[in-house]
C-alpha cells in the first residue's frame, strides 16, 4: 500500500495513474480501491473531498435499501441522520478506516459502490427492466465486482441467489437482476 514506493514518489499524471493502476492489477493488489488510493495520495484535495462524499453515499445507500425509496420527508431524513451516526458504531476501528487513505479508499469507497449497486435492484423489486436499463446495470455490477476480494463473493452469491429467487417467485426471467448478477460475477472474476 505504499503508494510513494510503488510510484517511485513521482507526481500525479494521467500516465502515472494508469501505470500504477495496471501495475497493481497485474502484479499486486487487483481491486478498484487501489486506483482511488493513488488519487488520494497524489492529489492533495481528493481524499478530503471524496471521503465525505463516499461516506454520505454509503449512508444513503443503506437508508434507501432499508426504506425501498429515497428519503424525502423529515422522518426519512432523520433516519438517514441516524444511519450516518450509527456507521460510527458499525464500522470496526472507524477512525483507522476513515483517516487512513489506504484503508478508506479500499473499504469505505468500495463498500459505498457495492451498496449503491444494490439500490436500483431494491427500487425495482420485480428485477425486470428494458435492455437499455440492463446494460448500464451490468456495467455497474462489473464495477462493484471489481471493488474488493473480501466482499465480492458475498455480493456475487447474494445477487445470483436473488435472481434465482425472483425467477422462481414470478415465473419470468428477471433480466435486470440477472444483468447485475452477471456483471458482478464477471467483475469479481477479473480480480
Amino acid at each position: 500500500w505504499n503508494v510513494a514506493l510503488d510510484t517511485r514518489a513521482e507526481p500525479f499524471s494521467v500516465g502515472n495513474f494508469f501505470e500504477y493502476g495496471i501495475g497493481q492489477y497485474t502484479h499486486s493488489n487487483p481491486r478498484l480501491g487501489q486506483w482511488f488510493a493513488y488519487l488520494a495520495y497524489k492529489l492533495e484535495y481528493f481524499a478530503p473531498v471524496a471521503t465525505p462524499v463516499f461516506y454520505l453515499l454509503l449512508a444513503l445507500a443503506i437508508t434507501v435499501l432499508g426504506l425501498a425509496r429515497f428519503p424525502n420527508r423529515g422522518r426519512d431524513l432523520a433516519l438517514y441522520a441516524i444511519v450516518l451516526g450509527f456507521l460510527w458504531f458499525a464500522i470496526p476501528s472507524l477512525a483507522m478506516i476513515m483517516f487512513s487513505r489506504g484503508y478508506c479508499t479500499n473499504y469505505v469507497y468500495t463498500a459505498a459502490i457495492q451498496l449503491a449497486m444494490l439500490v436500483p435492484l431494491r427500487l425495482r423489486p420485480s428485477g425486470v427492466a428494458s435492455t437499455a436499463a440492463c446494460v448500464p446495470y451490468f456495467v455497474l455490477g462489473f464495477v462493484a465486482g471489481t471493488c474488493n476480494e473480501h466482499t465480492g463473493p458475498t455480493l456475487v452469491l447474494f445477487l445470483l441467489g436473488y435472481a434465482v429467487w425472483r425467477q422462481r417467485e414470478t415465473g419470468e426471467r428477471p433480466n435486470f437482476a440477472w444483468a447485475g448478477a452477471m456483471g458482478t460475477v464477471v467483475g469479481f472474476a477479473t480480480i
